[in-house]
This record gives C-alpha cells, sequence and structure tokens, in this order.
C-alpha cells in the first residue's frame, strides 16, 4: 500500500504518522517531560532519528531498493515534538536520475517545520547535503565548558555489531515497519532499521569520561550515507571517526563528528555519518553564572 497521499506542485506528501517517543522515562534525558519542561520544550522530546523511520517507505516507493544499497537522510531538526504527535513528510519529486537528489522536510499538524534536509540516492557528491552545507557554514569561536575535554581530529575505532534481540526493541513503536527489518530481504537476511542504522555508527567511547555528569544532550542533526549496503543485523562492523569542531549557540554547545562504518571482511566502506550533537547549557551547574 502507497505511502503517499498526494502530489502537490512538484511535492510528493506522505500520510500523517505517529511517532511514539520510547524513552519518557529515561533518567536524566531530553526525553523525560520532567527533565524537558524546565529546560523550554513543550515535553520529552521524539529523539530526531526516530523521524528517519518515516523515509523508508518513501524512499523506497520512489528510488526501489537501491535506497537500503546506496542512499542518504541528512537531516537538520528544527522543532521538537512529542510523544505520538502526528507528522507527515514533504518530498521533491525526482526526475528519475541514477544518481538524484531531492530535498526533504518534515510538517507538524500546526504547520510547524519539525526537520528540512536531502535525500539521496547512488553517486551524489556528499558536499551538496544539507549537512554538509550547515557544517561548512557553521558558527566558530565562543565558550565551551562542557565539551572543555573533548579533543577535536582526535581518532577513534570500535567494532560494532545490532543484535536481532535489540532491532526488535522498537517492533511494537517503529513509525514505518517492514517484514525486511525481521525475516527475509532481497539481500538474504535481515537488515538493519534507519534507527539501527545510525545506532551502528553512533560510536561515543571516545566521549567516555570527558562530559561532565548530568548534562542534558540532544540530536541537532543527523546524516547516514549508505555507500555498499545494506547493512545487517547480526554482523560486526569496523567504525573510525573523529569529532570534526566544537563551538556554542545561546542555549548550547555544539559538537560535530564524523564516522566510516567498515564491513572488517572485504574491507569495504559501507556507510558513513556526519552528526551534529548539542548539549543544553541550562543542564549544566558549569553554566549557572
Amino acid at each position: 500500500m502507497s505511502v503517499l497521499q498526494e502530489d502537490k506542485d512538484g511535492w510528493l506528501v506522505s500520510e500523517f504518522r505517529a511517532p511514539r517517543n520510547q524513552h519518557q522515562k529515561l533518567d536524566n534525558s531530553i526525553h523525560n517531560d520532567d527533565v524537558a519542561k524546565p529546560l523550554g520544550f513543550r515535553g520529552g522530546t521524539v529523539a530526531g532519528i526516530i523521524h528517519h523511520e518515516q523515509f523508508a517507505p518513501i524512499m523506497l516507493e520512489i528510488f526501489g531498493q537501491r535506497w537500503f544499497e546506496q542512499g542518504s537522510l541528512s537531516l537538520y531538526y528544527t522543532w521538537a515534538t512529542t510523544d505520538s504527535e502526528p507528522v507527515r513528510i514533504w518530498v521533491e519529486k525526482p526526475r528519475g536520475d541514477d544518481a538524484e537528489q531531492v530535498a526533504v522536510w518534515m510538517e507538524h499538524e500546526n504547520g510547524n517545520k519539525v526537520l528540512e534536509g536531502t535525500a539521496s540516492v547512488g553517486a551524489v557528491e556528499p558536499a551538496t547535503s544539507t549537512l554538509a552545507q550547515k557544517f561548512a557554514e557553521r558558527r566558530t569561536g565562543g565558550e565551551n565548558r562542557i565539551l572543555a575535554e573533548v579533543q577535536v581530529d582526535e581518532p577513534f575505532t570500535e567494532t560494532r555489531r545490532v543484535s536481532m534481540e535489540e532491532q526488535a526493541g522498537r517492533r511494537e513503536v517503529i513509525t514505518e515497519d517492514s517484514p525486511w527489518y525481521w525475516g527475509d530481504s532481497p539481500w538474504g537476511g535481515p537488515v538493519c532499521t534507519p534507527v539501527m542504522m545510525f545506532r551502528l555508527l553512533d560510536a561515543t567511547s571516545h566521549l567516555a569520561g570527558k562530559l561532565p555528569p548530568k548534562v542534558v544532550g540532544l540530536y541537532g542533526a543527523i546524516e547516514v550515507r549508505v555507500n555498499d549496503g545494506p547493512l545487517f543485523v547480526d554482523k560486526d562492523y569496523v567504525v573510525t571517526g573523529r569529532v570534526l569542531a566544537i563551538g556554542e549557540t545561546p542555549k548550547t554547545e555544539v559538537m560535530w563528528r564524523e564516522a566510516t562504518l567498515q564491513d572488517p571482511d572485504t574491507g569495504k566502506d559501507i556507510a558513513s555519518l556526519l552528526m551534529q550533537n548539542r548539549w543544553m547549557k541550562g543542564s549544566s551547574e558549569l553554566w549557572k553564572d
């Protein structure tokens, strides 16, 4: 069944969906009402990466299964939603080229723009994505108290795996489901959901002990680019990466980082991550003066 609802002036529009906040009870988390509201949010937020799930069916409809093999989503989050609030996707109508990038955005039922970005398939130049442009235009300078111990350009390497048990933890609340996540797929076994693709790339051991306790973080933007996929459940991958830059805004401290996912059996680069993390100044004693 198509997820497309209508075609409006060169844009494909999806049906409304209601993404769930699975981490409402998590201590010291922006997803918790009691933590988020004092920091100026309407309630515990739906993690930005959850919104990536909603794109999968429409990407398959317009790009085919190549989207799992050579697709990307580059999304900059502009307005936080709370549990089960209806949102829908707008996608620029593709031309049908072998390698193509289109603009995308997500709309809350009240008309607010939840995120904006680009989606692509094939060998599109990475520097043209929304996050690559945001990074090039990033704010420089400022003071960093929360991120004072974080080292820019320090490399890291980790071995990472997503188990089927871990992926199954989202089965009851996933925004858009697919049988390919739980059984046979066109490539053999189960493939990772968009959330689990991110989890494979989200290596953070290099930050251990470098952030002050109880500081509240959130995702500012996430780009996952698949180069030679899909990404499989229950398979070991090697992740390498580095922190690209740190900075600040009036309300947050900001970190940009990148990572590459490699198949240790073939040596191929399977996927990459470009990400902006934010930490709320209002959650840290370091900014109470």
